[in-house]
């Protein structure tokens, strides 16, 4: 009976080990299997953080490109405007230069214009003068010798033959062109070339005061 119970005993406390063991084995694997589960979960969770980081660091590393970019940009245009503003400037500077040289340059053409003008008719008053001057003594020079030749003079009465007279009439036509240097007597001009010649005394007048003294005469 004792063998029995003890077969029985013993299979029963077999099947019982067979269970614990079993047991423990569903244990140690549901163990092992939440262990790799939390595992996956926290390599899933630093994969994502790393992610994360990694995509905050791209988008810092791009903003710090954009940024730099941005400075280099603004850097650049302040430059070209500084480049455009001193171009200007300079531009201005050339033409407020070029203006006051122009209007010194006009200053100084209509001064000499002036001058010339002022120089032209005090020479011109002059000439005048001077043909005003030799005008009148001509006019009394053939007024006197008008006179001498009226007929009735005393010295034609008494038969006397005319001589050749002191002062030359010099007579309208009749001037020939002599060349070399001479003064005209009229205006001073000294002719270098030629000069018209008075056929009776010789005297030298330039083609203007010759024309212009028996026009005005």
């Amino acid at each position: 009976m004792y063998r029995a119970w003890k077969r029985v005993h013993d299979k029963e406390e077999e099947e019982r080990h067979a269970k614990e063991r079993e047991r423990a084995a569903r244990e140690q694997a549901e163990r092992e299997r939440q262990a790799a589960e939390a595992e996956m979960a926290r390599k899933k969770q630093e994969q994502e953080r790393a992610a994360r980081e990694e995509e905050q660091q791209k988008r810092q590393r791009e903003e710090k490109i954009r940024m730099a970019e941005e400075r280099s940009r603004q850097a650049a245009q302040r430059a070209r405007e500084q480049q455009e503003q001193a171009a200007r400037e300079r531009l201005r500077m050339e033409k407020e230069q070029e203006a006051e040289r122009k209007t010194r340059e006009a200053a100084r053409r209509a001064q000499l214009s002036r001058q010339k003008m002022a120089e032209e008719r005090l020479k011109a008053i002059r000439i005048e003068e001077k043909q005003n001057t030799l005008r009148q003594n001509w006019a009394k020079m053939r007024e006197a010798v008008e006179t001498r030749d009226l007929p009735g003079d005393a010295t034609q009465s008494q038969g006397t033959p005319k001589t050749s007279l002191s002062v030359c009439p010099h007579p309208r036509f009749g001037w020939p062109k002599m060349k070399g240097t001479r003064e005209c007597m009229f205006c001073g001009t000294c002719r270098t070339n030629w000069s018209y010649r008075c056929p009776s005394c010789d005297i030298a007048a330039c083609p203007g005061c010759k024309e212009g003294y028996y026009r005005q005469a």
